[in-house]
């Protein structure tokens, strides 16, 4: 980037990349201008207090967070946070954009489906297209519902994702997944008792 810039900026825009790449997210100069400019239009945040968000944001990620919107960036440097409500509706709106990019074939034509699942969508948005039953009902039933009810079947599944989280701090996998977790943990132990007793 180019022309003037203070140390706080050029710490602004260096924490953004290295963000972006623990994402493994495409960060160009006019993506860079286009959340800089658009978080120092009020003049409301610093680049000092931008820095210790996207500080933030890396230190409390996880693995898999996809890249935060200028919002989420901007929430955390005002000491906020998303409303539940706000953030169950992005993520009803961005899995209907999936199904919409997507269809239905996605987990046929990507091997690594569920970890492109979830880095599209996050940990919560992942979690209700489990809950619902999986991708292809879910891309199913988008065609049958209006668009409207089902954006809203989907916020509400969100918030309640959000509330177990809150009252629980962790998540359960659906029972489908974790039956067929338990049941390969099951045949490994089966397998290592058979070798036990071969040995004696």
């Amino acid at each position: 980037m180019s022309g003037n810039i203070d140390q706080d900026e050029l710490n602004f825009h260096k924490l953004l990349n290295a963000l972006a790449g623990l994402c493994q997210y495409e960060l160009d100069d006019t993506i860079i201008s286009i959340y800089d400019l658009t978080l120092q239009k009020s003049r409301a945040y610093s680049y000092a207090k931008l820095c210790e968000a996207i500080e933030k944001i890396i230190v409390e990620r996880n693995s898999r967070d996809p890249f935060p919107s200028v919002k989420q960036i901007a929430e955390i440097a005002s000491g906020g946070r998303l409303k539940q409500k706000e953030v169950a509706v992005d993520v009803a709106n961005t899995i209907v954009a999936y199904i919409g990019s997507k269809g239905y074939t996605w987990p046929q034509v990507s091997d690594t489906f569920q970890c492109d699942l979830r880095k599209a969508l996050g940990e919560i948005g992942h979690y209700v297209v489990l809950k619902y039953g999986g991708w292809v009902k879910l891309c199913q039933d988008a065609n049958k519902s209006d668009l409207t009810t089902f954006k809203a079947q989907l916020r509400d599944s969100a918030l309640s994702v959000q509330a177990h989280i809150e009252k629980n701090g962790y998540l359960l996998l659906p029972r489908q997944e974790k039956i067929g977790v338990s049941d390969k943990i099951k045949g490994l132990v089966k397998n290592s008792l058979k070798s036990l007793k071969s040995m004696r």
